[in-house]
């Protein structure tokens, strides 16, 4: 899961946010990340959220917190 959280900054486009988050969610779980086999019940679920802070022209701050949880 992937997830942008803009409310911080006001009078932006939307649209560069949410074609951002599209295009994380497909490079992430499109990506082969190792040659191992793994079953669906052994990956690890993950989630992203990126909270921008603050813009300057077309510069973005942003924090990213991570959350991970795999089977035991």
């Amino acid at each position: 899961m992937v997830n942008i959280n803009y409310e911080q900054i006001g009078g932006s486009n939307r649209q560069v946010f949410t074609t951002l988050e599209t295009a994380l969610k497909e490079f992430i779980n499109q990506t082969k990340w190792t040659d191992r086999v793994v079953k669906n019940e052994e990956k690890v679920d993950c989630a992203m959220n990126i909270i921008i802070t603050s813009r300057n022209d077309n510069t973005f701050t942003a924090t990213l917190q991570i959350q991970s949880t795999r089977p035991v």
